[in-house]
């Protein structure tokens, strides 16, 4: 079990090594997706971004950010994807 400070930087790769049954495409989406929630902690909370940031009010905030930075489409697609991408993270972090 990893606590809720850990970085979630060092935790990508050892996500992904679990997760064997993942297509190309989904682990290169997982890997953007991560990158996209840490970088968003590093600029909206000054600091890197932790297990313990994998809840209902940062998640949320991160994803109303995602709805005005970036098109409708991309965000409608990108929320769910990247949401869903937190969620499993999270349950591999427990």
């Amino acid at each position: 079990m990893r606590g809720p400070e850990t970085p979630l930087g060092w935790m990508v790769d050892s996500f992904i090594v679990q997760r064997s049954d993942l297509c190309e495409a989904t682990v290169r989406n997982y890997r953007v997706a991560l990158k996209a929630f840490t970088g968003w902690c590093e600029r909206e909370l000054g600091r890197v971004g932790t297990v313990g940031d994998i809840e209902p009010g940062t998640v949320e905030a991160y994803l109303r950010h995602r709805k005005v930075s970036v098109s409708a489409e991309t965000a409608l697609t990108g929320s769910r994807g990247g949401a869903s991408c937190l969620m499993r993270v999270l349950a591999f972090a427990s």
